[in-house]
C-alpha cells in the first residue's frame, strides 16, 4: 500500500489514520506500507512507532503460543457463494446475515416509513 503525499497534515494523513491505514495493510503477512513524503511529520512518526510497537507485541504473543501467522485465502467462488446465498438460504437470510451467513453492512430501511410526527404547537 501506498500512502502518497504522506506529510501533508490533514484528515487522511492523521496519526490515527495513518495507524489505521497501516493496521490494515498489516493484516495480509506480506503487507507493506510505503509513506511517500519530502519530510517526517509528527503524525507519521507517532503511526511508525506505535505500529512498531503492536508489532513487538504481536510478535512476542505468537511466538509464546506458537502462532504461525498466514493469511486468509479464500477462493472468489466461496465469496460470491456467500454474497449470493447458499443453497437453502433465502436473499433475506443471506442480506441480513441469516444463521450461517455473513453480514455485508448494508443498511436495510424499511419498504414503509412511518408518517412523521405531529410538531408541537406553539399556543
Amino acid at each position: 500500500m501506498a500512502i502518497l503525499d504522506a506529510d501533508k497534515e490533514g484528515f487522511l494523513r492523521s496519526a490515527s489514520s495513518l495507524i489505521q491505514t497501516m493496521g490494515r495493510a498489516a493484516r495480509n503477512v506480506d503487507g507493506t506500507v510505503v509513506l511517500y513524503a519530502d519530510t517526517i511529520t509528527d503524525s507519521m512518526r507517532e503511526a511508525v512507532s506505535v505500529t512498531q510497537r503492536r508489532r513487538e507485541i504481536q510478535t512476542a504473543y505468537n511466538l509464546e503460543h506458537g502462532i504461525d501467522p498466514q493469511t486468509i485465502r479464500k477462493s472468489v467462488t466461496d465469496i460470491l457463494e456467500r454474497l449470493r446465498g447458499a443453497p437453502g438460504r433465502s436473499r433475506a437470510e443471506v442480506r441480513r446475515g441469516g444463521p450461517a451467513g455473513l453480514p455485508l453492512g448494508r443498511v436495510c430501511w424499511p419498504t414503509a416509513m412511518p408518517p412523521p410526527r405531529p410538531r408541537p404547537s406553539n399556543s
